[in-house]
C-alpha cells in the first residue's frame, strides 16, 4: 500500500511538471479606475486649497460668543487662566504659563490665587514667547504653581 501511494504521488508530480508552460516573462496587471474612483486613485488628484480668511476683530469675537435660542440667551465664557511658571522676587516679575488657554493682552491686570485665596496682583508687561508671558508684580506675592486669572 505504501509503495502504491508513493507511485501515485510521483505520477501526479510528473504530470504537473510535464504540463508546465515555458516562462513568458512576468505577468503584469494594470488597474485603471473610472469615474469617481479615478479621481480617488489618480496619481495627480485635483488639489483643493482652503480660501484664506481674515482674523476676526475683538468685537466680532465677543459678538460670536453670544447665542440666542428662543427665549434663552447663552453666553460662552472663555476664562483667562494660567499658572506662575517662575518668579524673580528681587526684580518683582513673574513668568506666566498659558499653555491651555489664550494669552492675556499687554498691560492687562491679573490676579494671583493660591489655594483659592487671592495673594497678589500682576500687570502683563511682556515679552511673549509661545505660551509664556512676563508680568510685573504690582501687589502681594506669587510662587511657582499659583493660579493666575483675570479680574
Amino acid at each position: 500500500m505504501r509503495q502504491f501511494l508513493v507511485l501515485l504521488v510521483l505520477a501526479l508530480v510528473a504530470g504537473c511538471v510535464s504540463e508546465r508552460v515555458p516562462n513568458q516573462g512576468p505577468t503584469t496587471f494594470e488597474f485603471k479606475p473610472t469615474g469617481a474612483a479615478a479621481a480617488k486613485f489618480s496619481r495627480n488628484p485635483p488639489r483643493t486649497f482652503p480660501t484664506p480668511t481674515r482674523a476676526p476683530t475683538p468685537a466680532e469675537l465677543e459678538a460670536s460668543q453670544t447665542f440666542t435660542n428662543k427665549n434663552q440667551v447663552i453666553t460662552l465664557i472663555n476664562p483667562l487662566i494660567g499658572r506662575v511658571a517662575s518668579v524673580n522676587p528681587s526684580l518683582r516679575f513673574v513668568v506666566l504659563d498659558f499653555s491651555l488657554n489664550r494669552l492675556p493682552a499687554l498691560g492687562q491686570p491679573l490676579n494671583v490665587y493660591r489655594q483659592g485665596q487671592k495673594v497678589g496682583e500682576l500687570r502683563v508687561s511682556g515679552p511673549v514667547l509661545d505660551n509664556h508671558v512676563v508680568a510685573d508684580v504690582v501687589a502681594g506675592a506669587a510662587q511657582p504653581g499659583d493660579q493666575v486669572r483675570d479680574n
